[in-house]
């Protein structure tokens, strides 16, 4: 019989997670080979995976936290940016989505992060991060006294991948977003995130 279980990455679920991004969001291998090579650390990622009586899984959902800082009003916090959250369409719908969730948000509480902040692939994914906690933020104009500190490796495997990286971000290039604050002193959805990479 099998079970889910969540745990973290290991290097040998890359060739899986490569087959599952492609499947999900449709790059090309190009592109999905460039992200593994540059952005992939094992405890940066969360997965739900269908365990087998012998032990053998296979990957359901998977998500990336990749360590950036949010700074506000001058002040810095640690967070974590959610990216590439997928599931495999043949498992949709059965809540694997928001279980995963959890399971990050209790690993950045327990890593002192101060929240999770992402951008998601279209406003239609509101309500999804709606039921799992996440408030909007980051929408409208930019706003210099709230924004993410990105990672230089982050910010060099945008540009090799061939986004737009500003060193400002225009107003109407910004996009919704939504976070998961675990700080009260981190009230995001008081200002605007410009969203760096379009």
């Amino acid at each position: 019989m099998s079970k889910t279980v969540l745990r973290h990455a290991e290097y040998s679920d890359v060739p899986e997670l490569k087959e599952l991004w492609a499947e999900v969001f449709g790059d090309e291998a190009e592109y999905i080979d460039l992200f593994f090579d540059r952005m992939f650390r094992p405890e940066d990622y969360v997965l739900l995976c269908d365990r087998d009586g012998d032990g053998s899984e296979s990957i359901l959902s998977m998500a990336s936290l990749l360590p950036v800082d949010l700074v506000s009003d001058g002040e810095r916090f640690p967070v974590s940016y959610l990216y590439g959250m997928a599931t495999r369409p043949s498992e949709q719908g059965k809540g694997y989505g928001l279980k995963l969730l959890d399971f990050a948000a209790e690993y950045c509480r327990e890593n002192g992060k101060a929240g999770i902040a992402l951008q998601p692939a279209d406003t239609g994914l509101l309500y999804f991060y709606k039921k799992a906690g996440y408030s909007p933020a980051f929408t409208g104009s930019s706003n210099p006294s709230c924004y993410i500190d990105y990672p230089q490796y982050f910010l060099d495997f945008a540009a090799e991948a061939g986004y737009a990286v500003p060193a400002e971000e225009e107003p109407e290039r910004s996009v919704p977003g939504v976070f998961l604050s675990f700080d009260p002193r981190l009230k995001p959805e008081k200002a605007y995130l410009a969203y760096v990479l379009d």
